[in-house]
C-alpha cells in the first residue's frame, strides 16, 4: 500500500532491526531540479511503520499540512469569507438605494453588517420625521436613537406635527421623573430609542438605568 509524505520531508530511513524496514533512505524524487511536490512511498516494510506516523497519510487527499500550509490555508479561507461578505454588502447597498430591501430583510442584515448601508445612503430620518446625515447614530435634533429601519429604509415622510397644547406652566418645568405622567416618560422613552412599554415604575427604573433625569424631562416639557 503506497503512502504519501508531507511535503517537508525531504528522505527516511527506516531501520531493519527494531522497526521492521528495509534499511535503505528513501529520497524525494527531484524533476527539473526542484523536489517532487507529492511523493509516493512504495516500500511495504517501510509503509508498515510510518503508516503510524503523523507525517504521512494513505490517500492524496489526507496528506498532512505543514505549519505554514496551515497558515496560508486559513488565511485564504479567511480572504475568500471577507471577500464574499464584501460583495453580499455591496449588492444590499445597491437594493437599498433603489428601495428594493425588504424591511425585515434590512433589520437582520444592519447588525451583520456594521451599518454599512446607512453610510452609503445620502441621508437618514429619525422616528420623530428629522433629517440627519447618513451614519449619524443619534439624531441631532431630538436625541432620538436611529434605528436599523430608518438607516436603511433611507428619508421617509415625516410625522404630522402634534398638535398645539397650552403653553407649560411653572409645575412642568420643575417635575420630577418619579413624578412625571405615564404619557411623558413613554415620550421620554421614545426620544432616547428605548421600549416605551410597561407601567410608570418599569419606564421609571428604565429610564434611571439609561442615564436620562429630570432636566431632560424639563426640556420634554418646554419643547412640548
Amino acid at each position: 500500500m503506497t503512502l504519501y509524505s508531507r511535503s517537508d520531508v525531504a528522505a527516511v530511513t527506516v531501520p531493519v532491526a527494531g522497526f521492521g524496514g528495509c534499511g535503505n533512505t528513501h529520497s524525494r524524487p527531484v524533476v527539473n531540479g526542484a523536489p517532487e511536490k507529492t511523493w509516493a512511498l512504495d516500500c511495504p516494510p517501510c509503509e508498515d511503520h510510518l503508516r503510524h506516523s503523523d507525517q504521512w497519510s494513505a490517500t492524496v487527499t489526507e496528506i498532512p499540512e505543514t505549519y505554514d500550509e496551515t497558515k496560508a490555508r486559513e488565511q485564504a479561507e479567511k480572504s475568500g469569507k471577507l471577500d464574499r461578505e464584501n460583495q453580499l454588502a455591496a449588492a444590499i447597498i445597491e437594493l437599498g438605494k433603489l428601495g428594493q430591501l425588504p424591511d425585515a430583510l434590512g433589520q437582520v442584515l444592519a447588525p451583520m453588517l456594521g451599518g454599512a448601508p446607512a453610510a452609503l445612503i445620502g441621508k437618514v430620518v429619525c422616528p420623530q420625521g428629522h433629517d440627519n446625515p447618513a451614519g449619524q447614530k443619534f439624531c441631532g435634533d431630538c436625541g432620538s436613537a436611529m434605528s436599523a429601519k430608518a438607516a436603511l429604509d433611507g428619508p421617509q415622510r415625516p410625522p404630522a406635527p402634534p398638535a398645539a397644547g397650552p403653553p407649560p406652566d411653572d409645575r412642568q418645568r420643575s417635575v420630577r421623573l418619579r413624578d412625571a405622567r405615564l404619557e411623558e416618560l413613554q415620550a421620554l422613552a421614545r426620544m432616547h430609542g428605548l421600549d416605551d412599554g410597561g407601567k410608570r415604575p418599569e419606564l421609571i427604573a428604565r429610564l434611571a438605568d439609561a442615564g436620562v433625569t429630570s432636566a431632560d424631562l424639563a426640556r420634554l416639557s418646554v419643547a412640548a
